[in-house]
């Protein structure tokens, strides 16, 4: 079941994916200079405002840029890349303009259910592909400095098998 574009705004101002901005085939490039690139965004805990007057929430989201983790660092916390996103990104490393005075990194704690999407053009100098969804957020591990999402093809998979689409 298809919602049209006026339910979509309608739903906190979400808009839906279209099949072009999804990508559930990825070509995986695990090792390297030239491993795949990608983009997490999403809601932490602590950047969500509720208006009580007005009865919205006024979320501020997070994003993060990071290379996937090579197959070795997959293989050893057990998520088969063919499975799992695992992107390293390493807390410590993070910048923000007043971070020389001692300003605290936003908590990443909340993330879970995210975006992660594919960059083409972070991969390959030019290539003005546009971001493609390729994974749900399932969890950050801030001992490892990794964000971990689950693969959309999984979760569309499993959808199917749920609503017996096919």
């Amino acid at each position: 079941m298809r919602l049209g574009d006026d339910d979509a705004d309608a739903l906190d101002g979400c808009a839906f994916l279209t099949e072009q901005q999804i990508r559930a085939d990825e070509e995986l490039v695990c090792d390297g200079v030239y491993r795949n690139k990608y983009l997490g965004i999403g809601w932490p805990n602590n950047r969500v405002n509720y208006d009580k007057r007005k009865r919205v929430t006024n979320p501020k989201n997070l994003v993060l840029t990071g290379a996937l983790a090579s197959r070795a660092e997959h293989a050893r916390r057990r998520l088969p890349c063919e499975v799992h996103v695992v992107i390293e990104f390493p807390k410590h490393e993070l910048r923000g303009p007043n971070r020389k005075h001692g300003e605290k990194p936003p908590s990443f704690k909340g993330l879970s259910g995210g975006g992660i999407f594919s960059m083409p053009g972070l991969q390959r100098l030019g290539d003005p592909s546009p971001p493609q969804l390729v994974g749900v957020s399932v969890e950050w591990s801030a001992s490892r400095g990794q964000y971990v999402g689950t693969r959309i093809s999984v979760v569309l998979a499993a959808i199917d098998k749920t609503l017996r689409i096919r």
